[in-house]
């Protein structure tokens, strides 16, 4: 009757989902022959009993709350025009990454393709600088390790690094990985850890833009990387951050409320709330994201924001048949209908949450049905895939602008050489296993990749030092064209600061939230003193600048980075020692 009642014939297993159902069929047969000779329920049988009667009053509730299960697509009917707006924005918002700043004007980029400049007028040159923004999203290719959640007193050093999470049962046997896709098609209810700049927000604006894209073309299933996700669900990113910022406005607002009103970097994604948006939430037809549960200002906010979400999961992210993530996952597992087939979940909402590690573990999501995944630094292979996919598409957009936009090209047929060649740069990073060790974090390689771009190979044959000094540089021009007004010297000297600081009085390398702030002020302070001419910024100003810098620093994960909750510290070593 279960596979007639659920079509599972149309379906193609997993020898995971015959095990499964086979053990439970088992334990069932045992449950019945033991009943059959003593006539005397057990404590465990009553249990089952009970949850059994849990699921079904679950069912009942939602008969009485949103009534019959609405499908994807008659959910897409009723609100066809806002929901084709929704889904454009988020592959607009999702489908590129930036690279603004990885030229500094026309002519260098001419002198670096050409091998000379090339005269031009100023109004190509604001077309061609526009245009230079944005390239195509490239996601990292993680891989990531199931982990076994440890218990909470296994945490009492909440400075730990990231290999040293793993529980003590992990770390006896040998630790498999899989693909991260793969992982996001396989569990209901995931948690994705990984250190700052290991790609986490990147990989869930991919996904975000690639279940809009299927959903545009009204693909039956979502297939990403030839693996089948299953049915079509409306894609729902929310930053924490954003959200933080709207329950000030509506103190008394919840997670589900704020669907349909979710930005993204302060942009809306149609013009007016979409509140159809929650009735695929109601009838189970979302991929629900949550994108740094981290960047969070204080333990109390970070406590009741954690506690929103777990309601939240608690009402809509039950399976489609009413398990809850908080059940007890040896009852749930006894259920015949549990989730476990191939190709992607059965009905019902799924929800990934991403996460910093050490910031997580200070107050964490615990479910028994949730899965937790740590992200894996990149390895070499994949590496190399980044900048093979970077130095294509960069090139590509840079060659099309050219000819767009210099009429010598077109008129005189001039041959674009290639001169991004990626080659280049992977054949260097196997030489120095240093540069690789740097390069094993995604926001870092992303801006040596920049550094490349500009500059050719001759960038990574300078010292080291000189290195560090680019990085660093180019990561703060990166910051000054999202807007942040302190001077780049200043920022210069900022981080010096931090890092004599740092070394000089702390040995684990970290600073608190409290002195950073005071540093950043006080080092502010004292070099518009000293090098400005005219009138100071005011104490006011001064303030203003450095909660910019916070803000940015605990969403961007660049030379300083959160590494826990209210505690900073250099995202790479070589960075601190160098400011130092």
């Amino acid at each position: 009757m279960y596979f007639i009642e659920h079509d599972m014939h149309r379906e193609n297993f997993s020898m995971e989902f015959i095990e499964h159902t086979t053990k439970v069929l088992v334990e069932r047969q045992k449950q019945f022959q033991r009943l059959f000779r003593t006539n005397t329920p057990s404590t465990d049988d009553h249990r089952v009993l009970q949850y059994e009667v849990s699921l079904q009053q679950r069912a009942q509730d939602f008969q009485l709350s949103v009534g019959a299960q609405e499908s994807f697509s008659a959910i897409k009917v009723k609100c066809s025009d806002v929901f084709d707006l929704y889904i454009r924005q988020c592959i607009q918002f999702h489908s590129t990454m930036s690279v603004g700043g990885v030229f500094e004007n026309l002519h260098d980029i001419t002198e670096r393709v050409f091998g000379q400049q090339i005269t031009m007028d100023e109004t190509h040159w604001q077309s061609f600088d526009l245009a230079l923004n944005d390239i195509p999203l490239i996601a990292p290719q993680i891989t990531c390790h199931k982990k076994s959640y440890p218990k909470q007193d296994q945490y009492k050093d909440v400075f730990l690094r990231q290999d040293s999470i793993y529980s003590t049962e992990e770390s006896k046997k040998d630790v498999s990985f899989i693909d991260l896709i793969k992982s996001v098609r396989n569990e209901r209810w995931m948690v994705l850890l990984g250190s700052a700049g290991s790609g986490k927000t990147t990989f869930v604006r991919w996904l975000t833009w690639k279940f809009a894209q299927s959903v545009l073309v009204e693909k039956e299933n979502v297939v990403l990387h030839d693996i089948n996700m299953g049915s079509p669900r409306i894609p729902i990113l929310i930053r924490i951050g954003e959200f933080v910022q709207w329950l000030d406005r509506y103190p008394t607002g919840t997670l589900f409320d704020y669907i349909g009103q979710q930005t993204w970097l302060g942009q809306t994604y149609v013009c007016q709330k979409f509140e159809m948006l929650k009735e695929f939430v109601r009838h189970g037809n979302a991929l629900i994201i949550l994108d740094g549960l981290d960047e969070i200002a204080t333990f109390e906010l970070h406590g009741r924001i954690v506690a929103l979400v777990r309601t939240f999961m608690e009402s809509h992210c039950m399976s489609n048949e009413f398990v809850s993530p908080f059940d007890n996952d040896r009852l749930a597992n006894t259920e015949l209908t549990s989730d476990f087939q191939c190709e992607g979940l059965l009905g019902g909402n799924l929800i990934v949450i991403t996460s910093r590690i050490v910031n997580y573990n200070a107050q964490p999501l615990s479910g028994p049905m949730i899965s937790h995944y740590l992200i894996q630094p990149m390895n070499i292979d994949y590496l190399y895939c980044f900048i093979h996919n970077w130095c294509l598409h960069v090139q590509d957009e840079i060659n099309h602008v050219l000819i767009q936009n210099i009429p010598d090209i077109k008129r005189k047929k001039i041959l674009i050489p290639h001169w991004l060649n990626a080659k280049l740069l992977i054949s260097k990073i196997k030489e120095e296993k240093g540069l690789e060790s740097l390069a094993s974090n995604v926001s870092v390689l992303s801006i040596i990749c920049m550094l490349f771009t500009r500059y050719g190979i001759d960038v990574l044959e300078k010292s080291r030092v000189r290195l560090y000094q680019q990085v660093a540089e180019l990561k703060l021009e990166r910051w000054q064209h999202r807007q942040l007004n302190i001077p780049k010297d200043a920022l210069m000297s900022l981080f010096s600061n931090i890092a004599f600081y740092i070394h000089s009085r702390l040995g684990s390398g970290l600073i608190d939230e409290l002195d950073l702030v005071h540093l950043c002020r006080l080092s502010l302070q004292r070099w518009y003193d000293k090098n400005t001419n005219s009138i100071s910024p005011t104490w006011i100003d001064i303030r203003q600048q450095t909660n910019e810098l916070m803000q940015l620093l605990s969403e961007d994960a660049g030379i300083v980075a959160a590494r826990s909750l209210c505690i900073y510290g250099f995202l790479h070593l070589t960075f601190q020692e160098y400011f130092v």
